[in-house]
């Protein structure tokens, strides 16, 4: 009899066994090749290196809190895409409103860099008043809708509490501590046809040698229309780099040039150029009211066999009026060190 009965759990066991059916992998497997599309589709709209720096050069002029070329800021990219991945235009898939906001609670600015696949009317970015938080409306159907964005936060504010990205829509949502984002890949599936891909990173950035220019612009005549200017390159903390001399004028169309050198250690050889325009600030527009107060923009390039660039912009004078003869002048360099060598921030 106990024989009998260990032979009939035998035999249900095995029954058993070979009802069970395997797991079914096809979701694992659709929800890899929906990460691949949506990867592909991230990459083939990540923003160009000349987008990223003209979206920071906005971002200081909007906010004082940044600055360009500030070392103390951490860039991040964020790219987002929603919708079906990939998409089918011939397919009849119900619209669905991926409508919302991205923000920071952080000291900063967030911007969109560019809208992905935004149909005009359809599609668009909302007002919104905190320089952390972007908005859009967005419906799709069988395509997809996206932002590339860039996050620019500070990096010498001390917070009890690390501050966070948060997305959200009625479709989908995620909240991620900045601290993820350095490197970060997320996709998040609503439902058979529509999701949400995010993916960030950390852009360093290289630091550019910079510093101050002062000296002294002496012009030839009561109007102003040339001189010459004599001062010093500085480094950061102050200490003179080298001395720079040279000229400016006015041609007969009314351009304004100015060109200066400096020498290496044998004075007799020219170690550097400085080429670029100026013009006076006349707020009144009076012609002999605004000759005591310009500004000035230009290059620089080391000529020797150690060549560096960069720009430099300034101020001269005293305010609006008639101005002196010589008159002081003072504003800054940074060197183009836009290279994958360079310290980073």
């Amino acid at each position: 009899m106990y024989k009998i009965f260990v032979l009939l759990l035998v035999i249900i066991a095995s029954v058993l066994g070979c009802s069970r059916q395997a797991p079914d992998q096809s979701a694992d497997t659709g929800n890899r090749q929906t990460a691949q599309e949506a990867n592909k589709l991230l990459t083939a709209n990540q923003p160009t290196d000349d987008q990223v720096n003209t979206t920071i050069e906005q971002v200081a002029i909007d906010d004082s809190l940044v600055r360009a070329h500030d070392t103390m800021l951490a860039v991040y990219s964020i790219m987002m895409l929603w919708g079906q991945i990939p998409p089918s235009p011939a397919d009849t898939t119900p619209v669905y409103d991926w409508s919302g906001n991205a923000s920071v609670n952080g000291v900063g600015r967030y911007a969109v860099v560019s809208p992905i696949d935004f149909e005009p009317g359809l599609d668009y970015l909302l007002p919104v008043s905190d320089p952390t938080t972007i908005a859009w409306h967005s419906t799709t159907d069988s395509d997809i809708d996206g932002l590339a964005t860039l996050l620019v936060m500070r990096r010498d504010v001390q917070y009890v509490v690390e501050p966070h990205f948060v997305f959200s829509t009625g479709m989908a949502s995620l909240d991620v501590p900045i601290s993820r984002l350095e490197k970060f890949d997320t996709l998040i599936m609503v439902n058979n046809r529509q999701a949400l891909a995010i993916k960030a990173w950390r852009i360093y950035r290289p630091v550019c040698p910079k510093g101050t220019v002062t000296g002294e612009w002496v012009r030839f005549n009561n109007n102003g229309d040339s001189g010459t200017f004599r001062g010093t390159f500085n480094m950061p903390d102050g200490t003179p780099a080298h001395e720079v001399i040279g000229k400016f004028w006015t041609d007969p169309d009314g351009n304004r040039y100015l060109e200066g050198w400096w020498s290496g250690g044998m004075l007799t050889v020219i170690a550097g150029e400085v080429k670029g325009t100026w013009s006076f600030l006349d707020p009144s527009l009076c012609p002999m009211c605004g000759v005591g107060y310009g500004e000035f923009h230009g290059t620089w390039r080391t000529v020797l066999s150690d060549r560096h660039s960069g720009d430099l912009r300034g101020v001269f004078g005293i305010g609006p009026g008639p101005g002196a003869t010589k008159m002081p002048f003072h504003g800054v360099w940074r060197e183009d060190c836009e290279t994958p060598t360079d310290q980073v921030n």
